[in-house]
């Protein structure tokens, strides 16, 4: 092995004898010789190892056929985008030439992750604490605009016909429609009217009616804070609420709302009291599922708000972590290179810059992968992936560049 790269060089490089190549341009095909000579025939992986075997055994026989063997290998690599294989051959020979001591503080790609990590989880953060705050606020309105209902069917006695409350199939629809039978049965107000006064019996229902209603919703009004309707038009007036009470509460989404329905006399089944019922046990289901909703849009938007709170103070650390990472990286290959910029401190910003571009591209294809296998938080732990491979191998790709750039002077 120590005259392959010679013999290559008398070969590739000096293929006319006596013909000598000018001493700064091996030719074009040197590289691509050596290249498929230490190439796997099955795979095609490229063996960087033994090529910079060859181009270190051979320093020691010639060391310009060394040095023109180098050169036409990086710029095949070069010449093919090959620039991964091209870090790990100079890594090699960096290796073999007494440097596989310990380099200066290297960072790994870390300040690439910390810093476009931190700005991916500060936006990510800022976008879930938008979205929770909208849907926290979406739900409340939810439970603002549907107090907690309760319809009430109230009966009162007639002084008419001396008769009060509900006939038993009455009672056993309006219990199927989830409506509150009322246990008290109200006396006739005064001024309501009986038989015998010369009145008709349809003017004495609806006076005494009226005032059975004006009744209920007095007692209400006693409450400091009750705010009271009456004869309240629902449904596009299919149904209208003889008297509704709104009981507002120290925590405005758990208000109350109460529908009273009042009955004078003894009620039955009729196509009137048929259609209330319906009307109410619609309007009690959705209640309920408003309800429900409103609940569940405030949980989910307040674990939005949490998630993005952790999000964005995480990003807030990483990136001024991740400059500081940075700067202690440079820092101490600036004093490896004697206090002045040399190969280390070159090495380690070229690192940096590979790493923080290798997080953005990493972290890009990390998010896209992550929304299409599972949106949301797929996305986050996608980019975030992404991003950590990106940048080790930014910074890997960046330092073997400046290995390769830093081999041509």
């Amino acid at each position: 092995m120590d005259a392959s790269i010679a013999r290559s060089r008398q070969q590739d490089i000096h293929p006319t004898p006596g013909q000598p190549r000018p001493a700064d341009s091996p030719p074009p095909d040197a590289g691509r010789h050596l290249l498929e000579r230490a190439r796997d025939p099955h795979s095609g992986q490229l063996d960087t190892q033994r090529l910079a075997d060859w181009v270190n055994d051979a320093r020691h026989i010639d060391p310009q056929a060394a040095a023109d063997a180098q050169s036409a290998i990086e710029a095949g690599l070069i010449g093919r985008g090959q620039i991964g294989e091209l870090s790990r051959f100079n890594e090699a020979l960096r290796r073999h030439d007494g440097a596989a001591a310990p380099e200066p503080f290297s960072t790994h790609g870390a300040p690439g992750v910390a810093l476009e990590g931190g700005r991916r989880a500060a936006h990510a953060g800022q976008r879930l604490l938008a979205e929770g705050t909208a849907l926290t606020q979406q739900g409340t309105q939810r439970l603002l605009d549907n107090p907690v209902l309760t319809k009430v069917w109230a009966p009162t006695e007639s002084r008419w016909t001396g008769k009060s409350g509900f006939t038993p199939g009455l009672r056993e629809l309006l219990i199927q429609q989830g409506l509150t039978i009322s246990d008290q049965i109200n006396p006739p107000p005064l001024g309501s009217i009986s038989q015998g006064q010369g009145i008709s019996k349809s003017v004495a229902n609806n006076h005494n009616g009226r005032l059975a209603e004006n009744m209920i919703a007095n007692e209400y009004r006693r409450v400091p804070g009750n705010v009271v309707q009456q004869q309240v038009s629902i449904h596009g007036g299919a149904r209208v609420i003889d008297v509704r009470v709104d009981i507002p509460a120290t925590d405005p989404r758990m208000s109350q709302r109460i529908d009273i329905e009042s009955k004078t006399g003894r009620a039955g089944l009729d196509s009137l009291t048929r259609s209330q019922t319906a009307h109410d046990g619609l309007e009690l289901r959705n209640n309920s599922a408003a309800r429900q909703a409103g609940l569940a849009f405030e949980e989910a938007g307040q674990g939005l708000t949490r998630s993005g709170t952790l999000l964005h103070n995480a990003g807030r650390v990483a990136r001024p972590l991740g400059v500081a990472l940075g700067a202690l990286e440079v820092g101490q290959s600036f004093r490896a290179d004697g206090h002045k910029i040399g190969e280390n401190t070159g090495r380690s910003l070229s690192g940096l810059a590979g790493g923080g571009l290798g997080a953005w591209g990493g972290a890009s294809a990390g998010m896209a992968i992550g929304s299409a296998v599972l949106p949301g938080i797929g996305t986050v732990v996608g980019g975030v992936i992404g991003g950590i491979a990106g940048a080790v191998g930014g910074d890997v790709a960046g330092r073997g560049l400046f290995n390769a750039v830093k081999s041509w002077f």
